[in-house]
């Protein structure tokens, strides 16, 4: 789907647990997980129901795509991705899987792809390589050459 008429965006929305991902697909939040979202973002985004909650509008919506997928499984989810963001799901990760898994999210990424991770994750030695540092603050790193 295109947000700008030269944009096309798809995002795929991962888990190995099916019941995660169908609250995910619902898109429904309630007012206390928007609390740092303007106002003016939930009208233009969300639709107000009469229970307080709010769900997702459509033209957001249609952009997720949402599958089962074990990370571990070798097998990316896509390839020639721009961006990869996996925040905070390393750290239960052995070393062994955590390079296997930068190595996987590499081959996935497009040339000049971004790779996200989570605030206390890091590369390690072994693929530190694969990567180049874009952000250091917020942890975004861009594919190496």
């Amino acid at each position: 789907m295109a947000l700008h008429k030269d944009v096309n965006v798809t995002i795929y929305a991962t888990d190995n647990d099916t019941v995660v991902l169908q609250k995910a697909a619902a898109g429904v939040y309630d007012r206390k997980a928007l609390e740092n979202v303007d106002e003016k973002k939930i009208r233009k985004h969300f639709i107000c129901h009469e229970d307080g909650t709010f769900e997702v509008r459509p033209h957001i919506k249609d952009l997720v795509k949402f599958r089962q997928h074990d990370l571990m499984s070798g097998a990316p989810i896509s390839r020639y991705l721009d961006v990869v963001t996996c925040r905070n799901v390393t750290i239960y990760f052995t070393e062994k899987q955590k390079n296997d898994l930068t190595h996987l999210f590499y081959s996935a990424l497009a040339v000049d792809g971004y790779y996200v991770i989570g605030k206390t994750e890091y590369l390690a030695r072994e693929v530190e390589h694969l990567f180049t540092p874009f952000n250091v603050m917020q942890k975004i790193l861009r594919k190496a050459a």
